[in-house]
């Protein structure tokens, strides 16, 4: 089991935001995790990857209140919900942020080392940046315009890159489509498809249902701050509850 999520639960104050919840990733998987607005899906991958810890210890007796996590976190059979972010993406867990979020003011190319400034083998670095370019070729004709400049679907590209530069062994990657026109959404999702085959592991979050569930190998489905369902894409879509309550199909 790579990524192994027990019961994990966060309050902010006294709003409980994720609830007991539990959830696995086997290597070599594309597993999902939709829910609408509000769910907790980006919080519960700021859990994982170590950004909550982080919001403990900034916001701690700030009029935003006290935060709370609970519940355990193994990547690789070792637990790591007590480490923080920068340890935690060591380990080879890496965590694409949602809306995009580049170094605004750097170039493509500065992102893009920026994304590996772990890795001290320069050949594997540039082996990697060679994959990037490969799967987005657009990237490389963009590589000395700042980032700030590019579209939001360019911008989504240089997001997801930059992470895989890190060479994680598992990618979180939140809500890629967000804000994008179909047509781009489903070149972007065509990319996630060809890192999977490449033998990267993914969690995915994301609202859009029909193009994750034609990706994923399993899902999970979060409902204000619960789990209320997991299984393929098949199995959920052919629960007439789950479809129509959760999915919105």
């Amino acid at each position: 089991m790579l990524l192994a999520v027990e019961g994990l639960s966060v309050s902010y104050d006294k709003a409980l935001v994720l609830n007991e919840i539990s959830l696995k990733v086997e290597e070599g998987e594309l597993v999902s995790l939709v829910g609408p607005n509000g769910a907790g899906k980006t919080t519960f991958l700021r859990a994982i990857t170590g950004l909550v810890k982080w919001d403990q210890e900034v916001l701690k007796g700030t009029r935003y209140g006290d935060i709370k996590i609970n519940g355990t976190v193994y990547f690789k059979g070792e637990r790591i919900d007590g480490l923080n972010a920068p340890h935690i993406v060591r380990k080879g867990l890496g965590h694409c942020p949602e809306r995009r979020r580049p170094f605004a003011e750097m170039t493509v190319l500065e992102n893009l080392k920026a994304g590996a400034h772990l890795q001290r083998d320069k050949e594997k670095m540039r082996s990697n940046m060679e994959t990037v370019y490969s799967l987005f070729p657009i990237l490389k004709e963009r590589e000395k315009q700042v980032s700030a400049t590019l579209s939001g679907g360019e911008q989504q590209m240089l997001a997801i890159a930059r992470a895989f530069m890190s060479e994680p062994q598992l990618l979180c990657i939140d809500e890629p489509s967000i804000g994008l026109a179909p047509r781009v959404k489903q070149d972007l999702f065509g990319r996630i498809k060809e890192l999977k085959e490449l033998g990267l592991t993914i969690l995915l979050v994301e609202q859009d249902v029909n193009l994750s569930f034609s990706l994923s190998d399993r899902n999970y489905i979060l409902s204000h701050g619960r789990m209320v369902a997991e299984g393929s894409s098949a199995e959920l879509i052919d629960d007439d509850t789950v479809r129509k309550s959760y999915l919105g199909l």
